[in-house]
């Protein structure tokens, strides 16, 4: 990919994967050692893509600086964001789809990994051309949600005569639904109402306006999520208090 782009895209690129990947690996990696979490594990993601495009620009001003925040990286980093979401859910659904598959569903399994990776170059290549950045990502998450697909795939066959699993009980409740979808909206109006004032004398008021409405809305997406999510929540944090004593 690097020939196909500019070193400014590429440092855009970059940055935003490493904010992204950094995520990842601090707080969704160890939720992803059991496929009861599932659940929570999509929870995370869908907060951080809910969340994330309405505070991307205001963490990098705060952590990087202006110069970084009024470039492409913020809209880079608020797309990347909805990207971690798919990667939450794919962690854990290919980890069980390798864990509980035999030989002949696992040789299956990689070969459709090698055909997706040959598309998602294939995809890189054209909406690098076109989009430069966003193409980029836009190529990552198409290709993120073919190996969900798959794996997701995988798990109704699993679970098909299994009466008491639910193929699909992944999948937050639709009232956490209903408060992200509805805090993300808000953030955003947040979002656009404090970008709208950048001078450095009127920023910082502006900013920590916006902060605190992003404290209230998440604390009505948590109130939801643990009326709705409890169960999945207390058994992802056992998993990662036990992983940590490993």
């Amino acid at each position: 990919m690097a020939a196909l782009e500019s070193s400014h895209n590429q440092g855009i690129y970059g940055m935003v994967s490493n904010l992204g990947s950094l995520f990842v690996r601090l707080v969704l990696q160890p939720l992803e050692e059991l496929h009861g979490v599932l659940r929570a594990t999509t929870l995370v993601g869908c907060v951080v893509a809910a969340f994330g495009p309405a505070y991307s620009y205001t963490a990098l001003r705060l952590v990087y600086g202006r110069r970084w925040a009024d470039s492409e990286t913020a809209p880079a980093l608020g797309a990347y964001s909805v990207f971690v979401a798919l990667l939450a859910v794919n962690g854990v659904s290919e980890a069980f789809t390798h864990a509980a598959g035999d030989e002949r569903q696992l040789r299956a399994a990689n070969g459709a990994l090698l055909a997706f990776g040959v598309a998602h170059m294939g995809l890189s290549f054209f909406l690098c051309k076109a989009a430069g950045t966003y193409g980029l990502i836009a190529a990552d998450a198409v290709g993120m949600l073919m190996r969900i697909a798959y794996s997701i795939a995988f798990m109704r066959r699993f679970f098909r005569d299994v009466e008491e699993v639910d193929a699909w009980g992944w999948l937050p409740h639709p009232a956490t639904i209903a408060a992200l979808a509805g805090s993300a909206a808000a953030a955003l109006t947040s979002e656009r109402l404090t970008t709208a004032t950048r001078r450095e004398s009127g920023y910082a008021t502006a900013a920590a306006t916006h902060v605190a409405v992003g404290v209230g809305l998440l604390s009505v997406v948590a109130a939801v999520a643990a009326r709705y999510e409890g169960p999945q929540l207390r058994a992802a944090l056992k998993l990662k208090r036990h992983s940590k004593r490993d």
